[in-house]
């Protein structure tokens, strides 16, 4: 489904068979005439840094930790959009394969050396020192810890508030944690780095699921953001993946980029985590999965709801109250989206809506 000459940056997470897979996986996209980047042993934000910095077409990385998965993205760590996997899907289909002789097979690089790109690109979002902040890491991969506490640990000011970060395992959100604000979600933190950039007068884009208090924050603001879909087939969101792609957005998918966006912008402010979050909207939103083997358009039907994305996915809005339904390709269920100004009204349309699909 990828062209010859096509440029891909392929990495795993370490395991003694992930680094099988990774080179029988970088051997058969040679022999398809495709350029290989070996990134190695890496994790997966620093193999998304590298797609963008080497300028590749598709970012494949391997996990082995609890099974065999193969992750593609595209620029930016956005999921592929969806001619592309409407293509790979197809050729997988119908078992298509392209044959090269020898001389036509695609180079192989090995650039391991070059995730310690990731790690200057991350110091530079931060000053030499904080003034007022003293970070702690949490985060159940020793990889991503050691990387986030190695960034931040000879920059804290052991006098100045301390903020504990719980980054998750797949290194893609954050949660803090304060003795003034308690916990705080990765959504709200998201909010807070959305808030950074609009004052840096930086375009900002969001999966079309995230709450819509970035919606009002930018009409307060003043600021330009754009909403992307999961997948889109007319490619209406062309303009919104542009800009989720460009590093300075990376924060909406990378919580070691966000820990340290928001670390630096305390310092640099003079600010507590609780006076930088005072001004946002306030919201509260819930995500559940439900089974259910009904079609997309019987599910409009129980629903009442309309279509958003090509019909990718489904809004249901009652006044402060959103819902956002999206069904999954390979699973006989949805992933179910839900905000409100109440945290028990989130959690309360989540168990409306399958209520409801239950009837199908």
């Amino acid at each position: 489904s990828m062209k010859a000459g096509t440029i891909a940056v392929c990495g795993c997470s370490g395991e003694h068979g992930a680094l099988s897979l990774l080179a029988s996986f970088e051997s058969g996209l040679s022999s398809a005439g495709i350029k290989v980047i070996s990134a190695g042993e890496c994790t997966a934000q620093e193999l998304t840094f590298l797609v963008n910095r080497l300028g590749a077409q598709i970012g494949c990385y391997i996990n082995a930790q609890f099974g065999e998965r193969i992750e593609l993205m595209g620029l930016g760590g956005l999921p592929l959009n969806e001619k592309t996997q409407s293509d790979i899907e197809r050729c997988c289909s119908l078992k298509r394969r392209r044959s090269l002789p020898l001389s036509s097979f695609g180079e192989r690089y090995d650039m391991q050396q070059a995730k310690a790109l990731y790690g200057v690109f991350l110091s530079q979002l931060m000053p030499a020192v904080f003034k007022g902040v003293n970070a702690d890491i949490r985060c159940s991969a020793e990889k991503i810890r050691a990387l986030a506490d190695g960034l931040i640990r000879s920059k804290n000011d052991i006098d100045g508030e301390r903020i504990i970060f719980h980054i998750s395992n797949d290194g893609k959100t954050c949660t803090a944690y304060t003795d003034a604000t308690g916990y705080v979600s990765g959504e709200r933190l998201v909010l807070l780095g959305v808030k950074i950039q609009f004052e840096k007068d930086i375009p900002v884009a969001l999966p079309f699921t995230y709450p819509m208090a970035a919606d009002r924050l930018a009409e307060n603001m003043g600021g330009k953001l754009y909403r992307y879909f999961h997948s889109c087939v007319d490619g209406s969101d062309h303009n919104a993946r542009e800009v989720a792609s460009r590093p300075d957005n990376f924060f909406v998918r990378d919580g070691i980029v966000l820990m340290c966006m928001i670390c630096a912008y305390l310092s640099d402010n003079s600010l507590t985590l609780s006076q930088a979050l005072n001004d946002l909207p306030e919201f509260y939103s819930a995500q559940r999965f439900a089974v259910t083997k009904g079609k997309i358009s019987e599910i409009y039907s129980a629903l009442g709801c309309r279509a958003e994305g090509s019909g990718e996915e489904i809004v249901m809005e009652h006044g402060q109250t959103r819902a956002m339904v999206r069904p999954l390709k390979h699973s006989k269920g949805i992933m179910i989206f839900t905000e409100s100004l109440k945290a028990e009204t989130a959690s309360a349309l989540c168990d409306d809506i399958i209520e409801r699909l239950k009837k199908l």
